[in-house]
């Protein structure tokens, strides 16, 4: 896999379980974000980054 196209991560797709799988691939590439836009888009980033942290625990 080159990279994952995710959107909303509150949603009940199983998040955890592919974050999961892609650490254990030791996925290196891209995770691409369809998110709304944000008038602080580095906190947003590192938003995300830490629920992508969490999930791939």
């Amino acid at each position: 896999m080159k990279s994952c196209h995710i959107n909303e991560l509150w949603t009940p797709y199983p998040w955890r379980e592919l974050f999961s799988l892609m650490n254990a691939t030791k996925y290196d590439g891209y995770t691409l974000a369809e998110i709304p836009e944000s008038k602080d888009p580095e906190r947003l980033m590192k938003y995300y980054r830490g629920l992508w942290t969490a999930l791939s625990k």
